[in-house]
């Protein structure tokens, strides 16, 4: 029997059809209900500020500034922690140079390429209507540190620069306002973790934090006010939730401090007389302290026959639990009770700020995110602070705990 070949049925055009592809449907990002909430909190700081914007500013810390040390290459970083922890540990030796440790150099950038971008949304959404900013990321986490800015040479010369995507985000902040407030901590990794947030204390480790005030004038212009160091009332001793932050000292000394400022603000301004310095912003409440850093500075600059101004701020970070009633300050860098309300502590400020012929702001404000009356309070304590013509910088309450 010979091979049949089955005759095909003739196909038209018409039953051509062309093969099924499923589309791959690009789903938005879950939002976590935690994350909604701090997504809510900021806007509705945002909405603050743009409400007030002549009295109500922001801070801008480690969550929208960049941090970086994640720019760095894996050599340099990897002397970091040698010099900051006196050792690298066996779990950091085992992965260097492998394919784990180019991953999380490639996530580390792309968690900073983030940052960046969430930055330029958050600061679109003032709506051209931002007047005055603070920025100050945590200690460890800043650029505006020796610990980043500065390289040591081996002949004990030293460089200065700053990272540029860092300089981008202050140039952006400018095309806003020229209300801006740096930060520049003490923050020193090669004086080991107990000493690395002190004031700094040699002439060496001065001349280079002097050197960095000039390097962020040379970069972001005159306009700037300089915050030299941050809460430089409190230590790692005042409280236990203090005990491992690095961004806080070992010890705190008003004389100690005082002086500093007067070396630093005394070189600065003979080169730039328009840049404005404010001592650094003292937590809670504490009158005493601040009083004792400004009569050194005055007797200072008496002693030295200096006439130029050398503080133009002072600040204070009235953390409470509500803006009535007492709340905790700080006398002799520990914690204690106070029964001024915060209206009453506005006031005192207020007069310390006149004493010494100086200007006062609300360096940081805000309440615990966990309460559920946080936003109401915000409200209150930024209304009394506005009601005295003075400028509040509210603090992200996602940070505030």
């Amino acid at each position: 029997m010979e091979n049949l070949e089955i005759p095909q049925e003739p196909i038209s055009p018409e039953t051509i059809k062309p093969p099924i592809v499923e589309k791959e449907v690009a789903l938005p990002p879950t939002e976590s209900a935690e994350e909604r909430k701090e997504r809510e909190s900021r806007e509705y700081e945002q909405s603050l500020v743009v409400e007030n914007p002549e009295l109500v500013g922001i801070n801008f810390d480690q969550d929208f500034i960049v941090d970086a040390r994640n720019f760095w290459p894996q050599e340099k970083y990897l002397q970091y922690i040698q010099e900051r922890d006196g050792n690298i540990s066996e779990e950091l030796q085992a992965i260097v140079g492998t394919n784990k440790a180019e991953k999380i150099i490639s996530e580390n950038k792309e968690k900073e390429a983030r940052k960046m971008t969430e930055f330029d949304e958050y600061l679109s959404g003032f709506n051209g209507k931002l007047q005055h900013v603070r920025i100050h990321p945590a200690g460890e986490c800043s650029p505006l540190t020796p610990s980043q800015a500065v390289k040591i040479n081996p002949d004990g010369t030293f460089d200065v620069a700053i990272s540029p995507e860092f300089i981008d985000q202050i140039k952006k902040v400018e095309e806003q306002t020229d209300d801006i407030t740096l930060v520049v901590q003490f923050y020193d990794h090669r004086r080991g973790k107990e000493r690395s947030s002190n004031v700094p204390e040699t002439p060496e480790q001065t001349e280079q934090y002097v050197a960095l005030c000039q390097k962020i004038i040379e970069n972001a212009g005159e306009g700037v006010q300089l915050e030299i160091g941050n809460e430089t009332n409190i230590s790692r001793n005042t409280a236990i939730m203090f005990a491992d932050k690095l961004q806080h000292a070992s010890h705190v000394n008003s004389v100690e401090y005082g002086k500093f400022f007067f070396d630093v603000a005394q070189k600065i301004k003979e080169e730039s007389l328009t840049t404005k310095l404010s001592v650094a912003g003292v937590a809670c409440f504490d009158p005493t302290y601040l009083r004792e850093v400004l009569g050194e500075i005055k007797q200072l600059q008496a002693e030295n026959k200096i006439e130029t101004p050398l503080v133009d701020t002072i600040s204070f970070h009235p953390y409470r639990d509500k803006p009535e009633g007492g709340a905790i300050e700080v006398k002799d860098g520990k914690f204690t009770i106070s029964q001024l309300d915060y209206d009453e502590q506005l006031e005192e400020m207020q007069k310390i700020a006149s004493e010494f012929g100086v200007k006062l702001n609300v360096g940081e404000i805000n309440f615990l995110f966990s309460d559920p009356e946080q936003e109401t309070k915000l409200e209150e304590a930024i209304s009394l602070t506005a009601e005295k013509k003075v400028k509040s910088f509210i603090y992200p309450a996602v940070n505030v705990h």
